[in-house]
Formats: C-alpha cells, structure tokens, sequence
C-alpha cells in the first residue's frame, strides 16, 4: 500500500478499518494524491485534495475528493461494502 503524506493521518485507521471490514488486506490498495488546492494572496482556504484509489488486485480506480462535502472515507467504505471494487 502506498500511504500518502496528503492524506490526514487521523483518516488512516478508518480507511484500514474499512478495507478490513471488506475482507481485503491494506496491500490490495494504493492511494495517490493530487492537492487541487487553490491559495490566492492572503485568503485562507481549505485543502482540497483528489485522492486515487486503486486495487491492485483488479486495478479498478476510483477517485475521490476530500475536503468538499461528504467524507470521502466513508463513500470509499461504502463502495467497499458495495463490491464496487470486485472484478466484474
């Protein structure tokens, strides 16, 4: 599993605790991250991050967006529960 420094640390027992819950293992998946943040001069904002969750065993990806509405750990666990990342 590739763990990414973008994503919060505080995140990673909830993603662990869902791949458990689905029967995989942590090395099934990959997270990559892009930061789609945009600071202009003197505005705080928050980070938004588009984080790339790949299974390795099937290869099927599927992005999410962190930091806009919803949590996105919990659609991930979710679309775990669902089969969404299963071979079709």
């Amino acid at each position: 599993m590739k763990k990414n420094t973008e994503i919060h640390e505080s995140q990673w027992d909830d993603i662990y605790d869902a791949i458990k819950r689905a029967k995989y293992n942590k090395s099934d998946f990959d997270f990559e991250t892009q930061n789609l943040t945009q600071r202009p001069a003197g505005v705080q904002v928050d980070e938004i991050v588009e984080i790339t969750v790949t299974n390795n065993l099937t290869q099927i990806k599927k992005i999410f967006v962190s930091g806009t509405g919803p949590d996105w750990v919990r659609d991930f666990d979710n679309d775990l529960q669902a089969g969404f990342f299963e071979r079709k």
